[in-house]
């Protein structure tokens, strides 16, 4: 559940054109796949990456990669901030919603590489405004938009703000 009258969503576009063909997306995908086609070696019931447990991960890290370890990390822990996202929904707490929102772009920038110096601003400068729960990229990354979720009442100053304070990081 979203309260209407507690939150509105902004989608802030990067102006950087997303080339996923020419971007590493697919190479993304195929440190996923190589990191699965490991573990399911060790973890034969294991059904996709995404069902992949805590303690299973931290038993067989050693066999991956640095990368795989990134990748396989941020998968993990982005199935656990979901879990706390939609429980944060459930439970009115805009505040644990919004954070675990945040957390993830942290792990897209960090853990799954698909954030840019674009994308990181405009999350930032949606941080920096009072009444903003959280932001993070949306889509695939490597360009493209960001949304947040703030209160009602920030919009106005949100959309002054964010503009100025990107055109500041970035000169776009």
């Amino acid at each position: 559940p979203l309260p209407a009258d507690q939150v509105a969503i902004a989608v802030m576009d990067s102006g950087v054109k997303r080339e996923l063909a020419g971007s590493a997306f697919n190479e993304r995908v195929q440190e996923c796949a190589s990191s699965f086609a490991v573990l399911k070696q060790q973890i034969p019931e294991l059904g996709c990456l995404a069902h992949l447990r805590r303690e299973d991960f931290e038993a067989h890290r050693g066999l991956l990669s640095a990368v795989q370890q990134r990748r396989c990390e941020h998968v993990v822990s982005e199935v656990a901030r979901t879990e706390q996202a939609s429980a944060g929904l459930r439970a009115g707490r805009l505040d644990v919603f919004g954070a675990a929102m945040t957390a993830a772009h942290a792990s897209l920038r960090r853990d799954y590489e698909v954030s840019t110096p674009e994308l990181d601003a405009l999350v930032e400068a949606a941080l920096a405004v009072d009444g903003c729960y959280g932001s993070r990229l949306t889509g695939a990354g490597f360009g493209g938009c960001t949304v947040a979720v703030l209160h009602p009442d920030a919009i106005a100053g949100f959309s002054e703000e964010v503009p100025r304070r990107y055109r500041e990081a970035t000169g776009r």
